[in-house]
């Protein structure tokens, strides 16, 4: 077997859908979990060790820039630090009577819609050649997987697109994949957690927050165009962010020949936000699951007869006797 290539027989996938959110009936609501042999995925940590160390080395060299606007999948980043970071710009603009509009973006089966090709260029952008690249391409090309539901398996069949969710190298290849996506919004800021994007603007009014959306919107729109990812029409949605309420009507957010909905309140990363930043959004939507969670474990009589509403500020706040 040549070094350079990853070995035919480990490239079998069975793949698991996970139900995400959404009607059932509905294949784009569910995220395909590849489960891989185990060699393959032992030889994989050793390789992502590699790539980890080269993005991490590159800096400023010629080797091209890891973007520090993707928290995904980064040594030190969180979800956490993610939110907080862009939120307390958000707080910070609107208390000073600024105005912020927001674009949460959905891309439509983005680790499944890798362009092997595209990815094989931004792979050599960024200095990873000769037989690493080779290798890495191995590891995508020629891939097969099937399902297995209710005891019922599917046929075998090829993978022409995408990078395994479920593997090790799955989401620094995506990462690479949209790493030059900043470079091409030069009218807003970005944030980036793996496939979950946020775009925002800032500005003095609301019109002129909307006029810089759409400018960036379709810079957005060019890029993924280019790098043959879909963004999704109706899950894909913008917030306007304001200290105090605005009076419409408001100019139509465009995303190609569509629109853009705007919407009242919305979730990033698990966390409800809603356009004054108040978080009565979030606290009720925690407070509901909280007591639905509780009710059940009553009702299986593993819980106490405590109030519900004893036992949920005791898991929020541990001091409160």
């Amino acid at each position: 077997m040549a070094l350079s290539s990853f070995p035919d027989p480990w490239k079998l996938e069975k793949v698991n859908a996970i139900f995400k959110k959404g009607s059932p009936a509905d294949v784009f609501n569910y995220r395909s979990i590849s489960l891989l042999s185990i060699p393959s995925k032992l030889l994989e940590s050793q390789i992502r060790s590699l790539i980890d160390n080269h993005l991490n080395s590159c800096g400023t060299n010629s080797c091209g820039t890891k973007s520090c606007k993707q928290w995904g999948f980064t040594k030190g980043l969180s979800t956490e630090g993610m939110l907080i970071s862009m939120t307390e710009k958000w707080t910070i603009t609107i208390d000073n009577g600024q105005t912020v509009g927001a674009v949460f973006i959905d891309f439509q089966k983005a680790f499944d819609t890798v362009h092997h090709d595209i990815l094989s260029y931004k792979l050599n952008a960024i200095g990873i050649s000769g037989s690493l690249h080779e290798w890495l391409m191995s590891f995508l090309f020629n891939r097969c997987q099937f399902t297995d539901v209710n005891d019922c398996r599917s046929a075998i069949d090829f993978v022409y697109y995408g990078v395994s969710q479920g593997s090790l190298l799955g989401p620094r290849l995506y990462n690479i994949y949209v790493n030059d996506l900043p470079d091409h919004t030069d009218s807003g800021d970005l944030y980036m957690y793996a496939d979950d994007t946020t775009v925002y603007c800032i500005g003095p009014n609301v019109n002129q927050v909307i006029s810089s959306l759409n400018e960036t919107m379709k810079q957005v729109l060019m890029w993924s165009v280019n790098n043959r990812l879909t963004i999704h029409p109706i899950k894909t949605e913008a917030m306007i962010l304001k200290k105090s309420a605005f009076v419409g009507p408001l100019r139509p957010l465009h995303f190609g020949l569509g629109l853009i909905n705007l919407v009242d309140s919305t979730t990033c990363l698990g966390l409800k936000i809603d356009p004054r930043l108040s978080w009565s959004v979030h606290i009720d939507s925690v407070k509901k699951h909280v007591t639905q969670k509780v009710g059940a474990l009553k009702r299986m009589r593993i819980l106490p007869k405590q109030s519900l509403e004893e036992i949920y500020f005791k898991s929020i706040i541990p001091s409160v006797k």
